[in-house]
């Protein structure tokens, strides 16, 4: 059949390969599971291939628009293949490639697929099954916010609690687009409260620079009048915003004083990985779950004590950072969570982090909490770039061809982007095999013709 033929004719199974997509990305993020998930999406390959008989000149003809996508995974399968040269259990790692790598792109190609050659009419009507579920996540983490009194709330689904907002995130994308794009105005700004009301009744930290960063993408995005004017106005806003934000977190806990936190970075920073533990008073506590370097010294530092969780992410971080530039170009092993196991020795005694658990000189974290240096520690230099890339040319395109579809593509992934930074929120099946399943969907959207500039 041809191309044209495959995007035109109306089939009786059409609903049921849409249903089986969105059944699939539902089952993602509520049981918490793949395997019923991955049931459905194979349903609806045999179902598409059947019903429109495709051949494989039509298919590329079709996935020709996202080449620089499929580039993008073939990059870092090859990448991951060579870090089995290197990685500390080559069947274990072999299996994290599959699921994380293998199976997110096969998902996300399946969904870009269906959407982007059924009717459109019929597309409509399964965005909106799609949006429902993001909602829904979003109304189910508000009701056990204040039902229950779950400062870290997740909904549906089991969930841990940093991951779930992925979920949460897209809401809020699609809530925000409908603000610029729809006819629906009140009602998206309610999408908007009820998106912002579940990221603070999940608790999640990353979540605040998350949705700072997709605020700046709305106003960037849409052309309107005067904009440069309005966007300087908005920075200078959000600048003054933040200096106010920080004042207010002086008076708050421990986790929230954003104000002692980049105050004292500097001083931390400092200081070697093995030596941080200093400023970390669970270190010298009695009942503390690990064991800190004996080079922290032996009581914590009398200037301050640093919130503990941004501490082990900066010990990390720099960990990592000192490592890789030892062998920047090697693949030491795909998988974020795999990090702990493939640098069982370091070069220097002082780059290693100063928690280990309490009867091992095993690093008590298995990974660094910055998915994107975590990259380049696991792909080398040239995987890192690809997995960079994987989320700017996304937006790049989507700034190329605004529409409502092309701005949810935008905020959404400039959201998730920013939440990578702060740790590793795509290494849980699920929740990964959700996001893919999302951004084929939006590909699919953007780059189909006579939706390209919907409103």
């Amino acid at each position: 059949m041809k191309l044209e033929e495959v995007k035109t004719l109306y089939h009786d199974n059409d609903y049921k390969i849409l249903g089986l997509v969105v059944g699939g990305l539902w089952s993602f993020s509520l049981a918490n599971t793949s395997l019923y998930g991955l049931i459905c999406f194979l349903l609806a390959m045999g179902l598409y291939w059947k019903e429109y008989h495709c051949n494989w000149q039509g298919i590329c003809k079709i996935f020709s628009p996202i080449a620089w996508w499929i580039f993008i995974w073939v990059g870092l399968f090859i990448m991951a293949c060579l870090s089995l040269l290197y990685c500390f259990d080559t069947v274990k790692t072999s299996i994290a490639i599959l699921k994380f790598l293998i199976l997110p792109f096969i998902l996300g190609s399946v969904s870009y697929l269906v959407f982007k050659t059924l009717p459109e009419q019929k597309l409509k009507f399964a965005f909106y099954g799609v949006c429902l579920l993001f909602f829904l996540h979003s109304l189910a983490t508000i009701f056990q916010f204040i039902m229950y009194g779950n400062s870290r709330a997740v909904g549906i689904g089991n969930h841990s609690i940093i991951p779930y907002c992925v979920l949460l995130l897209a809401s809020l994308a699609v809530a925000l687009s409908g603000v610029v794009y729809t006819r629906l105005k009140i009602l998206s700004f309610i999408g908007v409260f009820i998106a912002i009301f579940a990221l603070y009744a999940n608790g999640t930290r990353a979540s605040i620079f998350a949705v700072g960063a997709m605020l700046l993408c709305v106003a960037l995005y849409p052309k309107y009048a005067y904009k440069k004017w309005i966007v300087t106005m908005i920075l200078i806003g959000g600048l003054c915003g933040s200096v106010g934000f920080l004042q207010w977190s002086k008076n708050q806990e421990d986790r929230f004083n954003f104000w002692a936190m980049l105050d004292r970075v500097g001083m931390v920073w400092s200081y070697a990985p093995a030596e941080m533990g200093r400023f970390d008073k669970n270190c010298f506590a009695i009942n503390s779950s690990y064991r800190c370097s004996p080079m922290s010294g032996e009581k914590v530092d009398e200037r301050f004590v640093f919130e503990s969780s941004a501490l082990h992410r900066l010990v990390l971080n720099k960990s990592a950072i000192q490592e890789w530039f030892s062998s920047p170009l090697r693949p030491s092993g795909f998988f974020e969570r795999f990090w702990r196991d493939n640098f069982p020795v370091f070069l220097d005694p002082k780059i290693k982090p100063y928690f280990v658990f309490p009867n091992s000189k095993e690093i008590y974290y298995e990974h660094i909490h910055n998915t994107f240096l975590s990259k380049f520690v696991e792909l080398g230099v040239f995987g890192g770039v690809l997995y960079l890339l994987y989320f700017v040319l996304p937006v790049y395109f989507s700034f190329k061809r605004r529409g409502f579809y092309q701005m949810i593509c935008a905020v959404f992934v400039c959201g998730i982007a920013i939440s990578l930074l702060f740790d590793s929120v795509l290494s849980f099946s699920a929740i990964s095999y959700s996001f893919n399943v999302f951004v084929g969907i939006l590909l699919a959207f953007c780059f189909k013709k006579s939706i390209g500039k919907n409103k």
